[in-house]
């Protein structure tokens, strides 16, 4: 549903959350399922803001991988990656980001060095 946004898929991921729904037992586990049955109103907004890659893991995995390694090892270290769409996509913000930390790590060794 998030990657193609049309009538189907909507339909298709209510009907199998309400199935999952319905196949509940225990009263209190179905308050889980109540959030995505109600957002059934809102879908078309709620997809209108959401692109294709949203809850693709490969982004939040780079940039926390990155820091993680970055912070064990404390020096620069240069990402090698694959030329997969999801990587492709978020492309220009990695770039924008990787420029950003840089610059602000440098700032703070120079302001530190005074």
């Amino acid at each position: 549903m998030i990657r193609v946004k049309d009538e189907n898929s909507i339909n298709n991921f209510y009907n199998k959350a309400e199935s999952i729904f319905d196949s509940i037992v225990e009263e209190g586990e179905k308050n889980f399922f109540y959030p995505i049955l109600k957002s059934k109103v809102y879908i078309n907004g709620i997809l209108k803001s959401l692109n294709k890659f949203s809850i693709d893991l490969a982004f939040p995995s780079l940039t926390l991988l990155s820091d993680i390694w970055y912070k064990n090892e404390n020096v620069q270290i240069k990402i090698i990656h694959d030329d997969s769409k999801q990587v492709d996509f978020w492309k220009e913000f990695i770039m924008f980001l990787s420029k950003d930390i840089s610059t602000e790590k440098r700032m703070l060794v120079s302001t530190r060095e005074k």
